[in-house]
Formats: structure tokens, C-alpha cells, sequence
């Protein structure tokens, strides 16, 4: 008997509920089809209101817009609209848009290989006029006849001949210091690099030497290396990059980011 205790508890109470409460669905259905008859009314109400108000048509200029723009999201990834513009692109009316069409076949992986490549030291750094710059000029050469693209030489290539003249520092050069204790002696390649953009066989330079700190002026970071400096006439020696952030001033020249102060070509 106590096996069924808990079963016969459950519908004993299942059967007062249903005494206390009585079930008439009648009444329910009634309402149920009046409300279905109520809504399906509405529905066709709303149906002729639709009809009967003009839909708003986009003139071309706004749907071209001034800027000629296709919104995004209104293309599927990767499809091209009419007159070869991808989403989000420049609508230039006329054109086939070959611009826009490379961009849409721009691949992630592909383009990571190619970097790869041309990065690797196999290219020995793709020096101007070196065997690895020759290498890396081919392979992107390659890749544009691959991609398709016309070359745009007068001989049909994808070369330009320029004429360039290029320097070797002469390894028994030598640098020198003087100073109030004795001269010190530096190895060229191995303690200093020296180099010049001047066309000359020979230049000897015997100056004072003048240390500039970063070699830096720029007000926006009331910064100034040369403030009470007199440096005419003089060799300067500077640091590379620019200062490097502090606790105080996390943002001093863009933090971790290399500002154009810190390049070799602001400093020369």
C-alpha cells in the first residue's frame, strides 16, 4: 500500500482542483474565433491602408548620393554591384571601377604569404640595387602578371630603367676623438658606421663635436635638445628614436609608437 501512497495522493488532489474549479470551454471557443474574426478584420483593414498609401520612392541622387556610395550591408561578402563597385565603394559613373574590383578579391592569407616571402631573409633586406632587391622586384613583377594587370613600360614590362649611383664607405676609414686625456680610436664596422649622400671620393671632416641629446625641437611636447646650444659650424651626436615615455607623461611622443622626431630622416 505505500508503494501507490504517493499516486493516490496526487490524483485525489487533481480531482479537488477540478470540483473547485470547473472546466467550460464553451465560452473559450467563442472568444477565441470572435478575437480570430477581430484580428483577421484588422489585418485586411491594414492591408487597404497600405494600399492606398504612396510608398516614398529615394530620388537617384539620394540613392547614389553626392559621394557615390554604396551602403554596407545591402551586398552579399564578396559580390560586386553594378558597374563593378563593392559595398561600401565609390560609385564612379562611367567607369568599370578595376580599383574596386581588386580590392574585392583581396585575400587575407594571400596577402600574409607575400609578405612572408618578401620579408624573408633569403631577400637580404631588399637593398636598393642589391641581388635580394632584384629578387623581391621579379616576384611582385610576377605577381601582377599573375593578377592580371598591363604593364606599363614602353617595352611592355613591368620595369622602369632608372640610373642610380651608389657609395661603399672605404673600410680603413677611420674616426678619431680628441679629448683632454688622450685620443681614443674606433674600427670602422665594428665600433661605427659612417656614411654620405655626397658624391665625393674623399671627405675629411675635423670638428668640435656637440652632444644634442635626441637631437630634437618640438614645442608641442615643450621639447627643445638645441636651447642654449651653439652647434654652427659643428659635428652634432644625437640619440636614435625620440624620448621614451614615463610614469608622469605615458604619452610623451605617442608612448611606445615611433613619432617622426625619432627618424633618421628628421634628424638629418
Amino acid at each position: 500500500m505505500r508503494k501507490y501512497y504517493s499516486f493516490v495522493r496526487f490524483v485525489a488532489l487533481t480531482l479537488c482542483l477540478s470540483l473547485a474549479w470547473p472546466i467550460d470551454a464553451a465560452p473559450i471557443q467563442k472568444k477565441s474565433s470572435s478575437s480570430s474574426s477581430k484580428k483577421k478584420s484588422s489585418k485586411k483593414k491594414s492591408r487597404k491602408a497600405r494600399a492606398s498609401t504612396p510608398v516614398p520612392r529615394k530620388s537617384f541622387d539620394e540613392m547614389i548620393g553626392t559621394s557615390g556610395t554604396v551602403a554596407p550591408g545591402t551586398l552579399a561578402p564578396g559580390t560586386i554591384a553594378p558597374g563593378g563597385v563593392a559595398p561600401g565603394g565609390r560609385v564612379m559613373l562611367g567607369e568599370l571601377g578595376d580599383a574596386d574590383q581588386a580590392a574585392a578579391q583581396l585575400d587575407e592569407n594571400k596577402t600574409r604569404a607575400h609578405i612572408r616571402f618578401l620579408a624573408d631573409d633569403l631577400l637580404e633586406g631588399r637593398g636598393t640595387g642589391s641581388r635580394g632587391g632584384l629578387l623581391a622586384a621579379k616576384y611582385i613583377a610576377a605577381q601582377f602578371e599573375a593578377a592580371g594587370l598591363e604593364p606599363a613600360a614602353a617595352d611592355r614590362s613591368f620595369f622602369q630603367q632608372v640610373q642610380m649611383v651608389g657609395n661603399r664607405t672605404d673600410p680603413s676609414t677611420q674616426l678619431v676623438i680628441k679629448g683632454p686625456n688622450g685620443d681614443e680610436k674606433f674600427a670602422f664596422g665594428d665600433q661605427f658606421v659612417a656614411g654620405t649622400d655626397l658624391e665625393e671620393p674623399s671627405i675629411n671632416i675635423i670638428s668640435e663635436i656637440v652632444f644634442v641629446g635626441y637631437g630634437i625641437e618640438a614645442p608641442e611636447y615643450k621639447w627643445d635638445d638645441y636651447k642654449g646650444l651653439d652647434v654652427r659650424g659643428k659635428v652634432l651626436m644625437m640619440l636614435v628614436n625620440d624620448p621614451p615615455a614615463t610614469v608622469a607623461e605615458p604619452n610623451l611622443f605617442g608612448g611606445r609608437a615611433l613619432t617622426y622626431y625619432g627618424r633618421w630622416t628628421y634628424k638629418y
